[in-house]
């Protein structure tokens, strides 16, 4: 004759008290979870712009001060003079002359004086340190056609490389850019701590299952 299994009520009740922990691990974890979203600015605000953009590059390098970047942001003018055609291409290249994202705007739905995004092919995880080139040209010929915004670099930044369009290089000043980043910290740490509970729960079972014998 097959033995029955007999289950206690303190096995159901650990059980329950195991699979409440799983949960709250769980929740935990994604409640844990944050997103931590950043943006670092070349320069405090822009004083000119570089110049009418053409086929010939201005380019900027820069040094990138956090992991995990995601964009890069530089200020756009057109004079403040309505432009309906041409496009502005943005290139950017790691320091391995890798290009890693680059982008064709229609210039006529572009705002003046405001920021424009380069948005990376793929977050570069590990950019804090690294060297980077911003490039921009343009085929606008209408009115002044378009330029980006300069200025004097921030006292903290670290040292780039402003080229124009004669070749000129500049130090002192820098594009009005600036890199967005986005890093993701998992809420490890509770998570664990209460699933190392459901475990021991779930491992005190057959101990809860033992009846008390009396003399």
């Amino acid at each position: 004759m097959k033995k029955s299994i007999r289950i206690t009520r303190p096995q159901v009740a650990l059980c329950l008290v195991a699979v409440l922990l799983l949960a709250c691990g769980l929740a935990a974890y994604y409640l844990d979870t944050l997103r931590n979203e950043s943006t670092y600015a070349y320069i405090g605000r822009h004083s000119s712009g570089v110049g009418q953009l053409t086929a010939t590059p201005v380019t900027q390098t820069f040094v990138v001060t956090e992991n995990a970047m995601t964009a890069v942001e530089v200020m756009f003018s057109n004079y403040n003079e309505r432009v309906d055609t041409g496009t502005l291409t943005l290139t950017l290249t790691d320091e391995n002359g890798n290009e890693v994202a680059r982008q064709d705007y229609s210039v006529a739905g572009l705002k003046n004086n405001a920021f424009i995004t380069l948005p990376l092919d793929a977050p570069a995880s590990d950019s804090a340190g690294k060297t980077y080139t911003l490039s921009a040209t343009s085929d606008c010929l209408q009115a002044k056609g378009v330029t980006l915004r300069m200025g004097p670099v921030n006292a903290d930044a670290p040292a780039g490389t402003l080229t124009l369009q004669d070749r000129t290089t500049d130090t002192e000043n820098a594009l009005n850019m600036r890199t967005l980043h986005s890093l993701t910290v998992y809420g490890w740490q509770g998570c664990y701590t209460l699933i190392a509970l459901a475990l021991c729960c779930l491992a005190c079972l057959p101990l809860a299952g033992k009846e008390k014998t009396h003399a």
